[in-house]
């Protein structure tokens, strides 16, 4: 379905491989992946604008198993500081949350053709 070395966000490796290249599978993931971007921003900017290091904390967590299953991995390494520090200073998730955004829009942009790619088959 989806070629490694063609995107720059993704990998669909291990949905491949988990689904036997099952397109209608992997077009369900990516709509359920979708359908928690929203929500992970809205909580992030909602955390921040709070103060609230502990949301953003949980919040980071849940994010890291839906990149995951897209194989986005860019964020990983800010991710896993996040999940193994314990004193970590609100001003450290302004620059996380800017990327996340940015990086989900770019990630929407190459779902979006994995999505097309699997309707012309």
């Amino acid at each position: 379905m989806a070629e490694k070395s063609k995107f720059k966000y993704i990998d669909l490796y291990y949905l491949n491989q988990m689904s036997s290249n099952n397109a209608d599978f992997i077009i369900e993931m990516i709509g359920i992946y979708r359908s928690q971007v929203a929500p992970f921003q809205e909580k992030l900017l909602s955390y921040f604008d709070q103060k609230d290091i502990a949301g953003l904390t949980r919040t980071t967590h849940k994010i890291k198993g839906a990149l995951a299953i897209m194989g986005v991995t860019c964020l990983d390494e800010r991710l896993l500081y996040f999940e193994e520090n314990q004193n970590i200073l609100l001003s450290e998730f302004e620059p996380f949350i800017q990327s996340y955004i940015f990086t989900c829009s770019e990630v929407d942009k190459e779902l979006d053709i994995v999505v097309n790619e699997s309707k012309s088959v």
